[in-house]
């Protein structure tokens, strides 16, 4: 829904990178949905599901340090001015 409605939200998708100079560890607290990224946002999903090439050109599967963008899928309706928090864990590289 546009901006200035009155009426709830739902199927919302908050996207976020991890900085190049930060390794993704986990997402913090109740995960609605989370998806991870490990080809700089061009697809998501589970990190288990997700590989990368390694450096000479064979697929192997994806790990926290791949990880590029972290993506929160907010299935429940929100209300304007409902609010809410998401997060992750990251160290530095």
């Amino acid at each position: 829904n546009g901006s200035g409605t009155s009426s709830a939200c739902s199927s919302i998708a908050i996207t976020n990178p991890v900085p190049a100079e930060l390794e993704y560890v986990a997402v913090l607290g109740p995960a609605p949905a989370n998806q991870v990224s490990v080809d700089g946002g061009k697809r998501y999903g589970a990190l288990a599901s997700l590989t990368v090439a390694d450096a000479s050109g064979k697929t192997r599967p994806a790990e926290a340090a791949d990880v590029t963008h972290v993506r929160w899928m907010l299935n429940a309706a929100l209300r304007p001015g409902d609010g809410g928090k998401v997060s992750f864990k990251a160290r530095l590289k």
